[in-house]
């Protein structure tokens, strides 16, 4: 017997038997024990089987010789529910809710090698579970809810190669948890999907080291020195392992680990790349630094990385890369530079890539071109594939034609012209991916020589000589190239022209690259709210656009990127979006009942129109028409049928032989100017008042420093009787800035005020807090010089508590407090944390300081007391 597989572990689930003896089990010596149960099962119930009371059914040799033990959903487990296994092998719990297990339930499994613990809820383990394993090679405790481990977690596990702890709880590991002296031999360590958020020096020190996984995980900070001296670690994966507080790595994180083959940083938030950090490094072969947010790299970055087989830099923001940033990966078979936003590159950047196989360089806008119709891949002479799309590629270059080990090219979305396309016949045995086309259907006059079955077409480009004939699955688009005339005619009907995207690219790329010219016949093609096809027709030539039967509305969209337009007609249309070259429009028979004023500056800019019309459009003659009426008085002698055109809402009206008062009479005009000019006053009057009373300390402040406004403010009554203007209330070290900034300033100005110093005010040997209370009393205001020495000032904070009562018991605002130096506001006491966060302060070093306490201090002018503070600014 080798194994057995306990599916409900202490609960068995019992099958019925068709063998009948004494007793209600039957067993076999074998490689796996099968148990049945002799009576009638029908409703499949579980009989209640403990391990300790099922063992003794077992032949005792069979159970000495168990290797393998596997218990699923598994629920309770005491102290020696192992003991007979004392040669077991390998021990599985798996997809149970245990949480816990006690310090001796491994008792007697001397023998065993593998330990596996997953998903089942473990919360905790301590040294004293695996004192009776010392044998343990391999420890699984993956899928549980470890939340923390002791520095001493495996001391007994002398032999163990490997631990997983993947997809726990841990935050933090402990120092000397991987390499306290009898765990040298710990090669592999498994620590993805946890939560670990700091990785400190020395964690990781064994020397035995091989493998360390650390995806998945929230690092906010890592030691310089936590991967320092690992001699025969191989492969790091820090995969998505890092914060975006963590944008770079430090220099001399691999310092000493030389033996590291493959490194796996991708999905991090990376915006820089310490020269040198990789320098160390000669022995690696992988290298991913994909979904990133790294910007430029370092001419040196690579250095030393001789061996560097496959690297991937996609997903990224490189724009700019050095000519000699791969000048030391002379074995580089992969790189990955997709999804950047590189715009140009050195023809000899890939100088000495010969051994480069595969390149995806897509999503980016380079177009490749090195010198005399070669690309920049002249020298990867064993290239067999190159994925570039959506980039500027327009030509398939020499080196590609003749690169006999070539098996793949991805060109899709590149401005690359037909004759280009063309060539690709030329390459056997090569397998391309242009522009994708779905059908297209072509015919030239009556000259084929034969017929072309209508299908999906991903290359070449079709001739004049090619023929589609219609079928009831739709031939409705003709695409004719005529090579003689370096002429394209695309002519369409019955087909949806808002999924123009799916038409053949290279139409348009032609006429961008080889001074071809195009017909654009566009039928009854179910426009309706824009003009799809304008955006691929920059810069080209267009000698005919018609847009008949369609569904257009307005001039909204009206194109201005067709330079050379000669003849264009519209036709049943409803909006439209035409040439600003054309030299006759056609826009009657639509559905226009008025033109705004941009539509009719669009009108206006067609500088070579001859001949337009307007007729059979339903017009609306009200106010509305204004701009279009005006144009068509200025533009009568192009207009060919301006006696046709006439108003919708009044019969048989001809609106140029109209006057516009006809159907917008002048006093409707001065009601509108009235009611226009009634809404810029209240617009006026609500903006006046709002920033009267956003900005009301400011401009009652500039009004205080211009002493003929002053009687535009006042102050309230019970500021009157007072003896002094303010008290101020001080620590001993600030007595500085009282007596040579403040006193000075306030008391000898232009409007001089009244200070309470309580230095020269008070009477010596009066009891303080009688003095205290007194001066707040006789006082307007109570200026607190706010500073750190203050807050250490007991009498300080009692002036602070006189004041604050006082402007409690008057209901206004009676305290100024002067910022003099930055303070810990977690260090105010309650009373004044709570004033500070419902009132704003001076701040000593404010450029207009004077001016604000000035004017909220009391004076002659009496202003009001309605404070609310002063507003910082």
């Amino acid at each position: 017997m080798k194994y057995i597989i306990l599916t409900i572990s202490i609960f068995l689930l019992l099958e019925p038997s068709n063998q009948s003896g004494n007793s209600p089990y039957a067993f076999e010596s074998s490689e796996h024990i099968s148990i049945s149960f002799e009576e009638n099962l029908d409703h499949s119930e579980n009989i209640k089987v403990k391990l300790d009371k099922l063992l003794p059914k077992y032949n005792p040799d069979e159970i000495y010789s168990l290797e393998l033990l596997n218990v699923l959903n598994g629920e309770i487990f005491t102290n020696g529910s192992f003991n007979a296994f004392q040669g077991l092998f390998q021990l599985e719990i798996r997809d149970s809710r245990i949480n816990y297990f006690p310090e001796s339930i491994l008792d007697g499994l001397k023998e065993l090698k593998v330990l596996i613990f997953s998903n089942i809820s473990l919360k905790s383990v301590t040294a004293n579970l695996f004192k009776f394993t010392p044998e343990l090679i391999y420890l699984g405790l993956n899928d549980n809810e470890l939340e923390e481990l002791l520095a001493d977690t495996f001391e007994h596990l002398t032999e163990i190669r490997q631990i997983d702890l993947t997809s726990n709880k841990l935050k933090t590991l402990p120092k000397g948890i991987f390499h306290r002296s009898r765990q040298e031999k710990v090669a592999r360590v498994f620590l993805a999907d946890n939560n670990l958020t700091k990785l400190e020096e020395d964690v990781f020190q064994t020397e035995n080291l091989e493998l360390l996984t650390l995806s998945g995980n929230h690092v906010r900070h890592i030691d310089n020195n936590t991967f320092k001296n690992l001699y025969k670690l191989e492969s790091l994966n820090m995969t998505a392992t890092f914060t975006a507080e963590v944008d770079r790595l430090p220099k001399a994180l691999f310092s000493n680990s030389s033996n590291l083959k493959y490194l796996l940083m991708d999905k991090n938030h990376f915006q820089f790349l310490e020269v040198g950090i990789f320098h160390n490094l000669q022995q690696l072969k992988v290298l991913d630094l994909s979904f990133n947010k790294l910007k430029d790299l370092d001419d040196d970055i690579f250095k030393n990385n001789i061996h560097l087989e496959t690297l991937h830099l996609s997903n990224n923001k490189l724009k700019n890369l050095s000519k000699n940033i791969f000048k030391d990966l002379q074995e580089l078979t992969k790189l990955d530079l997709s999804n950047n936003q590189l715009t140009n590159l050195d023809p000899e950047i890939f100088l000495g890539l010969t051994h480069l196989s595969i390149l995806n360089i897509s999503y980016n806008t380079v177009n490749l071109a090195g010198e005399d119709n070669y690309s920049i891949f002249i020298y990867c002479s064993n290239l067999t594939e190159i994925h570039a799309t959506n980039n500027n590629i327009s030509k398939i270059f020499i080196d590609w034609r003749g690169n006999g080990r070539l098996r793949k090219l991805n060109l899709k979305n590149n401005p690359l012209p037909p004759s280009e396309i063309k060539m690709s016949p030329k390459f056997p045995g090569v397998e391309f991916h242009f522009t994708s086309i779905d059908s297209i259907n072509v015919r030239f006059d009556n000259k084929s020589k034969g017929s072309l079955t209508r299908h999906a077409i991903d290359t070449g480009i079709l001739d004049k000589n090619q023929k589609c004939q219609e079928t009831e699955s739709g031939c409705s688009c003709i695409y004719v190239i005529d090579h003689d005339l370096k002429k394209i005619t695309l002519e369409c009907r019955r087909f949806n022209i808002d999924e123009l995207d799916k038409w053949p690219k290279y139409v348009i790329l032609l006429s961008n690259n080889s001074n071809f010219t195009i017909e654009l016949l566009l039928s009854n093609c179910n426009l309706s709210s824009t003009f799809p096809i304008s955006k691929y027709l920059e810069d080209v030539t267009v000698t005919k656009l018609v847009l008949s039967s369609n569904k257009l509305t307005s001039l909204s969209d009206l194109p201005s990127n067709l330079p050379a337009l000669e003849v264009s007609k519209f036709r049943s249309n409803s909006k439209i979006l035409i040439p600003n070259q054309a030299k006759v429009l056609e826009l009657h028979d639509n559905k226009f009942n008025s033109l705004n004023e941009p539509d009719v500056g669009k009108l206006r800019n067609f500088k070579k129109l001859q001949n337009i019309t307007f007729h059979q459009n339903p017009w609306n003659c009200t106010c509305d028409l204004k701009y279009f009426y005006e144009f068509l008085k200025s533009h009568k002698e192009k207009v060919s049928d301006k006696d046709n055109i006439t108003c919708s809402n009044i019969q048989n009206k001809s609106i140029l032989s109209s006057n516009f008062d006809d159907f917008c009479p002048s006093d409707y005009l001065t009601w509108k100017v009235t009611v226009v000019l009634l809404c810029v006053l209240v617009f006026l009057s609500f903006s006046s008042t709002y920033l009267y009373y956003r900005h009301e300390i400011e401009i009652k402040s500039w009004i205080f420093m211009h002493p003929r406004l002053r009687w535009l403010v006042t102050e309230k009554e019970v500021d009157q009787g007072k003896k002094y203007d303010a008290f101020v209330s001080y620590a001993t070290p600030d007595e500085r800035f009282v007596i040579e900034d403040l006193v000075p300033e306030l008391e000898h100005g232009e409007r001089p005020y009244k200070l309470c110093i309580h230095q020269r005010d008070w009477h010596a040997g009066d009891y303080i807090p009688t003095q205290i209370h007194k001066s707040v009393e006789e006082s307007r205001r109570t200026l607190i010089i706010l500073s750190p020495h203050f807050l250490k000032s007991f009498w300080g904070k009692k002036e602070f508590q006189a004041a604050y009562l006082k402007s409690m018991k008057e209901r206004c605002s009676r305290i100024l407090i002067i910022l003099l130096e930055d303070i810990d506001k977690n260090e105010l006491d309650d009373e004044m944390k709570a004033y500070v966060s419902m009132n704003t302060y001076l701040e000593w070093k404010d450029p207009r300081f004077w001016q604000k306490l000035k004017y909220a201090l009391p004076h002659t002018y009496r202003i009001r007391c309605r404070r609310e503070d002063l507003l910082m600014s």
